[in-house]
């Protein structure tokens, strides 16, 4: 299925209610509403240079020669970056707090929730964006969809005209999403007396399910092998794992090694783990016989059950650390 208009009215319908949620907590909290308004607006546009300009940072060469200034107006899905364009937006309701007056770690604890309503209505629109959406099990070392079976319904899957079935991945990551939401709005809008932390722990989780999720997807934003918007996750879920050991450390504002480490560690190996996917081969040397062909014959389920533990792992030890700051 693919129908860029009920993508455009999934998003849209996101953006609204994350705005009207959004707006009421900002005036529950005794701030100017205008201020929510101001940040939806630059929040969309910023959002939306966000998403084509990293996604045209990996491809300028060829996007600037081929359509000038005019790649920023092309709607082609695969054109844009979904990480750029959630740090484009939550930009945009930073200055919106800036002008309104209010602090802006804040404004992002009170945006927190909204934020992910909104990331799950823009991940649960892709699934009618064709094959942005989906992925195919077979990837991840499990039987493909068939016509009967439990997941052969929409939205757990599409349909395409020859009656075959593809996992849409789209909908498990909203489906976090939302349950990311669920778990932050419970939490308030404020933890460990300190503006930011319900934001950045909000943030984390959303990066760290899409960290995963990414690989298993049809069409992925790769850059020489590397998929980006994966390595953007990585990037930011190290920025909030030293930030949080930051505040778990003794004074003199020393980090907090041990998890720091951890993390690189869990990264590293997961890297690894997707290099040992791609190219078997160059771990003859490395890896016995008898476990290499192992590893060979059972390549998907055990590199994506690494990958999937590293995971979990190092959201562990993020979480872990999160409830040590006081």
């Amino acid at each position: 299925m693919e129908s860029p208009l009920l993508y455009g009215l999934t998003l849209a319908a996101g953006i609204l209610l994350s705005g009207i949620w959004y707006s009421f907590r900002i005036k529950k909290a005794g701030q100017k509403i205008s201020a929510a308004m101001i940040g939806l607006i630059l929040g969309i546009l910023l959002g939306y240079l966000g998403a084509k300009l990293v996604y045209a940072a990996f491809n300028w060469g060829y996007q600037t020669g081929t359509y000038g200034i005019g790649f920023l107006f092309r709607t082609v899905p695969e054109e844009f970056s979904f990480v750029g364009g959630c740090i484009g937006y939550c930009g945009g309701v930073a200055l919106g707090a800036k002008v309104g007056g209010i602090r802006i770690s804040r404004a992002l604890d009170l945006f927190a929730a909204p934020g992910c309503l909104l990331a799950a209505a823009a991940r649960f629109g892709e699934i009618f964006l064709g094959e942005l959406g989906l992925a195919e099990l077979s990837t991840v070392g499990l039987a493909e969809i068939e016509e009967g079976s439990l997941l052969a319904f929409f939205p757990a899957a599409v349909q395409d005209d020859w009656g075959m079935w593809a996992f849409a991945v789209s909908t498990l990551t909203a489906l976090g999403d939302l349950i990311v939401c669920g778990v932050t709005a419970r939490r308030g809008t404020a933890a460990h007396g300190k503006d930011g932390r319900i934001f950045e722990r909000a943030a984390f989780l959303l990066c760290a399910i899409q960290f995963f999720l990414e690989l298993t997807r049809m069409v992925s934003f790769i850059f020489y092998f590397v998929h980006v918007e994966q390595a953007l996750c990585a990037i930011l879920m190290i920025i909030l794992t030293v930030r949080i050991c930051r505040g778990t450390g003794s004074e003199g504002g020393r980090i907090r090694k041990g998890p720091v480490i951890t993390a690189a560690v869990l990264t590293a190996v997961n890297g690894v783990t997707q290099y040992l996917m791609d190219k078997p081969w160059k771990f003859e040397k490395l890896i016995p016989e008898g476990i290499l062909q192992w590893i060979n014959e059972n390549l998907a389920p055990f590199c994506f059950s690494v990958m999937l533990l590293t995971t979990v792992a190092w959201t562990a030890v993020y979480l872990l650390s999160w409830r040590k700051e006081k």
